[in-house]
């Protein structure tokens, strides 16, 4: 028990992630725990997400991982905090206006069809692929009226990097990387950068 509570849900994060997660939602809408005396709150109750993120944004940060992602993917909404954040919702608000938003069915639908047509009886698909492929033509499509073949690969690609980066980094966490990093967090914490 004095181990675990030196530990806390640093193996579960860094084994199977997904059922950690599953096992936090089942738990509450919000549950505090910690990875190696670092305190983590994950959050999947739908109202309180949505107070994190409209209402309460201000008072929270985006995790280090996350952030250990901006010399990759730059300082934008995906890994910036505070000001710039702020201004950068700003800018992109105007596109996901509720009215906006419904305009985006019909290329969802069509994105979707298009996905299962290319779905046979059996065999093996590449499911994140799959969503990130979608994902990416519904956005093109309804932000900027085209396809962007020409880019879809590169940026498939860099999300793709991005979420084998995440997993990694859950990993080294969950196990003995987990020590190493939260001594290196409270550093950065007492130096006024957490």
């Amino acid at each position: 028990m004095l181990l675990k509570s030196l530990y806390g849900s640093a193996f579960a994060l860094g084994g199977d992630t997904l059922n950690f997660y599953r096992d936090c939602e089942r738990e509450a809408g919000i549950v505090e725990t910690h990875v190696w005396r670092l305190k983590v709150f994950v959050v999947t109750a739908p109202e309180l997400i949505e107070e994190v993120l409209l209402h309460q944004h201000a008072c929270f940060m985006k995790s280090a991982g996350l952030r250990a992602t901006e010399k990759a993917f730059g300082r934008g909404l995906l890994t910036s905090d505070g000001t710039l954040w702020k201004q950068q919702r700003k800018i992109m608000q105007p596109a996901f206006t509720a009215k906006r938003v419904q305009l985006y069915q019909k290329h969802l639908d069509a994105g979707v069809d298009r996905l299962l047509q290319r779905y046979g009886e059996g065999g093996v698909r590449n499911i994140y692929r799959d969503m990130t492929d979608l994902c990416f033509e519904v956005l093109a499509m309804s932000l900027f009226g085209d396809s962007l073949e020409d880019g879809r690969a590169q940026v498939i690609d860099a999300a793709a990097a991005l979420h084998e980066f995440h997993l990694e980094y859950a990993r080294w966490i969950g196990h003995l990387g987990g020590p190493l990093f939260t001594a290196i967090r409270r550093v950065s914490t007492a130096l006024g950068r957490p």
